[in-house]
């Protein structure tokens, strides 16, 4: 867990595929360190060569999706996750070194006990406010670890939009759906809401498609007012599904 208000100033050198930052002033320490971070992964690791301890900075400047709780704003960064408190401007970070699965946080949404659950590219992160646990194929029956999209329905059940098919979990078994399951046409799920005991999802290339709890309905979109990607999907109190896609905005 990280917590700082810090400022820095440091050049970029790249040698081959590292890239070393050589810091050259920080405001939490006197010493000089040296940062070095694979290319795409914007995170930078940090070790004081006086005390060898590692330290771990990652770019929060992308933020994927949020969630509110109480004065708390939660971010899914691709950076980790960040807790920011709106009444005294000061964030705390998490990353890998307490506990989340991957830096690359895609989803976030917060249960009813309080639980934020997150979509990285390497499972579903849960943080209980003390403890980090997580979902991955290989402890659970998640069909994928690239995980796009979470939204709670009514009665509790976490869908997450995976890799491979969009996943039901209800606190004990998981169920998957897949493009075996007649209307859903693509596995790959980038979206995914739920209204009443509906539950909408957004694939990447196929449109949409809707889940009353016994069958699925397509909408495949080949129209030129929705392009079968799917990047989002909200539903408004009126009931209202509003789909956005690679560069339109449509409404069902």
């Amino acid at each position: 867990m990280e917590q700082k208000h810090f400022s820095y100033l440091y050049i970029p050198v790249t040698l081959g595929s590292i890239l070393v930052v050589f810091l050259l002033w920080i405001t939490d320490t006197s010493h000089q360190r040296v940062l070095a971070a694979e290319k795409q992964a914007a995170i930078l690791t940090a070790v004081d060569p006086d005390q060898v301890v590692w330290e771990t900075y990652t770019n929060i400047s992308f933020v994927n999706d949020v969630a509110v709780e109480g004065n708390t704003l939660w971010m899914a960064t691709g950076g980790g996750v960040v807790a920011w408190n709106l009444t005294t401007d000061v964030y705390t970070k998490y990353t890998t070194i307490d506990g989340l699965l991957s830096n690359g946080v895609n989803a976030v949404v917060i249960d009813s006990a309080h639980r934020k659950w997150f979509g990285t590219g390497r499972g579903v992160s849960v943080y209980d406010g003390t403890t980090w646990s997580g979902y991955t194929t290989s402890n659970s029956d998640l069909s994928s670890n690239n995980i796009y999209d979470i939204a709670i329905a009514n009665n509790g059940d976490l869908w997450f939009g995976t890799g491979y098919g969009a996943n039901k979990f209800d606190g004990i078994d998981w169920t998957a759906y897949d493009s075996s399951d007649y209307g859903i046409a693509e596995n790959s799920i980038r979206a995914i809401a739920t209204y009443g005991s509906d539950v909408w999802i957004g694939t990447w290339g196929e449109g949409v498609a809707k889940f009353d709890g016994m069958s699925w309905t397509p909408y495949i979109l080949t129209d030129d007012t929705i392009q079968g990607i799917v990047n989002d999907i909200a539903i408004g109190g009126d009931g209202i599904v509003w789909v956005g896609s690679g560069n339109t905005l449509g409404s069902a």
